[in-house]
């Protein structure tokens, strides 16, 4: 087998190597799975910092979803309302069973607001702008509002 052969072969087989991993590297970049919502979890917090002040509210909110290394944003609608919180990076961790969540613990009201209760439309749009979406509701006793931390246990009821 001559040098030109032995040359040949190399450049085939450089060329079928590269090929193949430039395959495996664009084909595994790009999803086309469809986003998919399969649970939500949704939790007012009332945060009491002292005994002589009304409690600091959030919402926190995640999603158990379909390709998360892929998700661009979540969106919280109350529909009543109108307000909106886009999350546009989401915190992404791993739980039990390995499952995957994302989404964010401190959402909170516009100044002087309550926390919507009511049905939120939950979006989840993914890297290459698919969307889907299905909704949750939100609901708590308003006394938790008022409460001071000295007497939240008589909201409790």
């Amino acid at each position: 087998m001559g040098v030109l052969n032995q040359m040949k072969i190399f450049l085939h087989s450089f060329c079928v190597s590269l090929l193949l991993i430039l395959g495996l590297f664009f084909g595994v970049s790009c999803s086309n799975v469809e986003p998919s919502i399969s649970g939500i979890t949704s939790t007012v917090v009332f945060d009491y910092e002292s005994m002589d002040k009304t409690p600091q509210v959030r919402l926190s909110l995640f999603v158990e979803a379909s390709d998360l290394q892929r998700m661009e944003k979540l969106t919280a609608l109350n529909e009543e309302t109108g307000y909106q919180w886009t999350i546009s990076q989401p915190r992404k961790f791993s739980g039990k069973n390995n499952r995957t969540y994302a989404g964010y613990t401190n959402l909170v009201a516009p100044k002087n607001e309550f926390i919507p209760q009511g049905r939120y439309s939950i979006t989840y749009t993914d890297a290459q702008e698919k969307m889907c979406s299905t909704y949750t509701f939100v609901s708590y006793d308003n006394e938790f509002y008022k409460a001071l931390k000295d007497n939240y246990t008589k909201a409790l009821e």
